[in-house]
């Protein structure tokens, strides 16, 4: 699982971690708040899988997400997950 996207006003990152998963770092550089859509062919994975989601910065686990996910993310800042 690997993906590298950037594309103004939001990039992201999907390095693979030791053990499996990935964590993926998103960021928006806006002046406003923007929702980020990540997809499974964006990091080269079946459309149909289903995974575990866990914010790494508050470590609380989120929802389930099969296809994709879409966070909020903060004028200028960064949200990381862990997906499994």
């Amino acid at each position: 699982m690997a993906c590298r996207r950037a594309g103004w006003p939001s990039t992201a990152w999907a390095p693979p971690l030791k053990g499996g998963g990935c964590a993926v770092v998103l960021l928006n550089r806006s002046k406003a708040s923007h929702p980020i859509t990540v997809t499974w062919e964006d990091l080269h994975l079946p459309s149909s899988l289903g995974l575990k989601m866990r914010d790494l910065w508050t470590h609380q686990d989120l929802y389930g997400a099969n296809g994709s996910f879409s966070v909020e993310v903060p004028s200028h800042g960064v949200v990381m997950v862990r997906l499994d």
